[in-house]
């Protein structure tokens, strides 16, 4: 999972990451070998173009199928 914060830090299963470090994350996933399945969440103040930056980041990686979900305030 890779949380995007409103001022576009990224987070990968809860820990802060840079995108290099990202980068390396998503790699050391697919090559597990098993089909991976990402779930991006983004703050609702978070910009659209981090979010596809994400996606694409990640599709580099290899990786295809993704689950989006957007994190509301209350």
């Amino acid at each position: 999972a890779v949380t995007i914060t409103r001022e576009g830090k990224f987070y990968y299963n809860g820990e802060p990451v840079t995108e290099p470090h990202l980068i390396e994350k998503l790699r050391g996933a697919r090559a597990g070998g098993a089909e991976v399945n990402l779930v991006v969440s983004a703050d609702e103040g978070a910009l659209h173009g981090n979010v596809v930056h994400v996606i694409d980041l990640a599709k580099v990686e290899g990786i295809s199928k993704f689950a989006i979900n957007v994190e509301r305030s209350r």
